[in-house]
Order: structure tokens, then C-alpha cells, then sequence
């Protein structure tokens, strides 16, 4: 099986875009394009950024070790833009790095985190991050790079480090957010008060969290795994009314659906998630299609993303999460238009307009 997945990955290779690495970043300067949030692997420092350029086909990869000088850090984690700035979340290193997204040249960072996950911006001047350790979520201010506070989500519990905090969604003044490691709960806060409020139970290991135009939340929970003293269940998939915190449970999955992604299309009423093959649900009738909207074959599929300008579908394959991964391009109707090779264990595609 090895030797047929890197023959695939060889021939996948051979077809796909033009690769630099040997670019001179320090006066390039880039227009709309896609990044690739690579994390690498945990305690070895190689996590890396890629940048797509999709009128020409080209990718660099390492552009902000290739900018900068030195490297991210270990275990990139995912990445945010605003009009002139990138914030890039270092998990394991604990660190957030902000640069110029169009030149990847680093401005400053920000410290004093445990286990940084995922940014939540709630004004210019006031962000949440969540944490895997920390039992809290920090408060930053996105304009002077500083902590400013936290909001203190420890359930007092000793048999489970809870709460960890994962993914973050908002509905009015109330943020939601997923209490992922050894735990099944939504946690609510106030972002008025920055006080922890409300917890919504939903499957075990709430992973991955999202939130459509009709005010109802999508979360994936991936189970856990058999035998953890915690529990384990096949992979589900709730849905909850962010109105009423009243979550539903709508499906399982089966127990080869640990690592899944999902996005939304551009309009948010349709909701694209994998189960080894990407699946395309609306969210208003929450049906699972018998048919897949691309078919992953072989692909170890570990990031999904939609571009907004044109509807084209990027999918990333980890191939076996050691050597470097690829990611395909689709148009909107599924049909392939373009593949190319980026860093280790893809895991966040973020679009730059």
C-alpha cells in the first residue's frame, strides 16, 4: 500500500505546478493568491508556509523562513488576515507571529500563551485565543500585540484537563467555542463581560466548529479513540441552533472518518465535509448525499477550502503525514484544474484577495 501511495504522489507530482523555493522573497511582493498553513510534526520545528499564485500556477514554499531568516516555529496551527496584517498561531512553540502577507516579512509576535490554537477577533482591539492548556482563553489586543486579560474556563475537574479550548464561532455578543481534548462540550461566552456563561453537550471531542448565515452551528466530533478512558463513539456530526444553544445530533460517521474538514461554500448554504470522500450538504435540509461531490480515493484529506471570487475548491492531502503533502484544485463543478506540492501535513487554506 506505501508503494502505491507514493507512486500516486510521484505521478501527482510529475503533472503538477510550477514549484519555487528559490525566489528572491525579499522584493516580492504578491497580489491575490492562496496560503497553505503547514504544521509539520509535533517536536520537530518543520512547520512551513506555502503561497499559491492560481493565475500562474506557481507556488513557493517556506516563503516565511525564506523572508525572514528563520523558521515558524513547531506546529503551525492556523493563520488570519486582515487588511494589512497576517497572524500566525504557533501551537507548540506557543507563540503568535504577525507579518506582511504580501512580502512575508515578519513585523513582530506575541507571547506568554501555553498552547495557542485558533484567533477570534471581536473589535480592532480586542481578540480571543484559545488554547489547548491553559484552562483559559486569552484576551489580546490586536493592535499593540499584547495580552490583555482572559477568560477563565476551568471546570475544577482533576480526572480530565478540562476545558481546553479549540475553535471559536459568533452569534451577536456571544462567541462559541469547542472544548476539544477529552471533553464534549460548546462552552458560551459573553464577550461583554468576557465571562464564561453557558455549555452546550454535544458528541465526544468536539474538533471542528462552523457557523452559516441562518445562525446554526456545524460541529464535527471526532470520537475519540478506542480504548481512552474518557470514552469513545464513532465520529458525529450536531448541529445547534445559536439562538437556543439546543444542539442535534444529525449523523454518525464511520470510524475511518477521525480526520475530517469542513468549510462552507461562499453563499453559506452548503455545507462541504469529508467522510473519506467530500461531501456536499445544504444546510437547511441537513441530508446526507449518497454521491460524493469528489471522490478522495487515496488521499488523506487534511484541509478543505472554498475560494470566494470564483467558486474553485481546493483540497489537501496529507499523504501520510511524514513526507510533503499536496493540495488539488477543482472548479466549482468538481472538475481538476490544477495540483501542487507544499509543506508537511497541510492542515488550514486561507485566501488572500
Amino acid at each position: 500500500m506505501k508503494k502505491v501511495i507514493l507512486y500516486i504522489a510521484l505521478i501527482a507530482c510529475a503533472f503538477s505546478s510550477c514549484m519555487r523555493d528559490d525566489i528572491d522573497l525579499s522584493t516580492y511582493n504578491t497580489g491575490s493568491g492562496v496560503f497553505v498553513v503547514c504544521s509539520g510534526n509535533f517536536m520537530y520545528g518543520n512547520s512551513s508556509l506555502s503561497f499559491y499564485n492560481p493565475t500562474t500556477r506557481e507556488v513557493f514554499n517556506e516563503v516565511f523562513y525564506n523572508a525572514n531568516g528563520f523558521p515558524l516555529g513547531d506546529v503551525a496551527q492556523s493563520l488570519y488576515l486582515t487588511d494589512s496584517l497576517a497572524y500566525i498561531v504557533i501551537n507548540n512553540s506557543g507563540k503568535i507571529y504577525t507579518f506582511n502577507p504580501s512580502n512575508f516579512i515578519a513585523k513582530n509576535k506575541i507571547t506568554g500563551f501555553t498552547s495557542p490554537r485558533y484567533i477570534h477577533f471581536i473589535n480592532a482591539e480586542k481578540a480571543y485565543v484559545s488554547d489547548l492548556y491553559a484552562k483559559k482563553i486569552w484576551i489580546i489586543n490586536p493592535k499593540t500585540l499584547s495580552i490583555t486579560g482572559s477568560v477563565d474556563v476551568d471546570s475544577h475537574e482533576s480526572q480530565f484537563y478540562r476545558h481546553s479550548t479549540e475553535q471559536m464561532v459568533q452569534f451577536e455578543d456571544k462567541v462559541f467555542v469547542s472544548c476539544w481534548s477529552f471533553d464534549d462540550k460548546i462552552l458560551v461566552i459573553n464577550t461583554k463581560t468576557d465571562e464564561w456563561i453557558d455549555s452546550i453537550q454535544v458528541g465526544l471531542q468536539p474538533a471542528k466548529m462552523l457557523i452559516d448565515p441562518y445562525n446554526q452551528i456545524w460541529v464535527y466530533c471526532d470520537g475519540s479513540y478506542e480504548g481512552s478512558n474518557f470514552g469513545y463513539e464513532l465520529p458525529s456530526l450536531y448541529r445547534i441552533n445559536a439562538s437556543t444553544r439546543e444542539a442535534t445530533k444529525l449523523f454518525d460517521f464511520d470510524s475511518e472518518s477521525f480526520n475530517t474538514a469542513m468549510c462552507l461554500n461562499p453563499s453559506g448554504d452548503t455545507l462541504f465535509i469529508t467522510s473519506k470522500d467530500i461531501f456536499a450538504i445544504s444546510v437547511l435540509n441537513s441530508k446526507m448525499p449518497e454521491t460524493a461531490f469528489i471522490k478522495a480515493d487515496t488521499k488523506n484529506v487534511s484541509a478543505i477550502a472554498i475560494d470566494a471570487s470564483n467558486g474553485d475548491f481546493y483540497l489537501a492531502d496529507a499523504i501520510d503525514w511524514m513526507q510533503n503533502a499536496m493540495v488539488y484544485r477543482y472548479n466549482r463543478n468538481a472538475v481538476a484544474i490544477d495540483s501542487f506540492r507544499v509543506g508537511i501535513n497541510p492542515v488550514q487554506i486561507v485566501f488572500k484577495k
